[in-house]
């Protein structure tokens, strides 16, 4: 059986036991894709692509990528008014959530 991927790390030289996998599914040879989830934003990445069979495990070049700063999908607002004699104050703050 023949599984593929992509591996990553923080840390150069990952391996399937020490990184972060994406595994492709319905290939057996050629080009592919994988998804790997769980990765932090705005961080330096080593990344590189793995083949496994009954031999055991072979690995492609690696590759250093930065992820995108996330932005939240969530956002909440609060408003705080203070009316006080002739003082007006307001403030709008924000708090997001991945």
């Amino acid at each position: 059986m023949l599984a593929i991927g992509l591996v990553a790390s923080e840390q150069p030289g990952a391996t399937v036991n020490s990184g972060i996998v994406g595994s492709a599914t319905g290939v057996a040879t050629g080009e592919f894709s994988a998804k790997i989830t769980g990765l932090r934003s705005n961080t330096i990445y080593y990344v590189r692509a793995f083949a496994t069979n009954k031999a055991g495990t072979a690995y492609g070049e690696e590759k250093m990528v930065r992820t995108l700063i996330s932005i939240p999908t969530t956002l909440s607002f609060s408003v705080v008014t203070e009316i006080s004699g002739y003082n007006f104050t307001q403030a709008i703050g924000f708090e997001g959530s991945k």
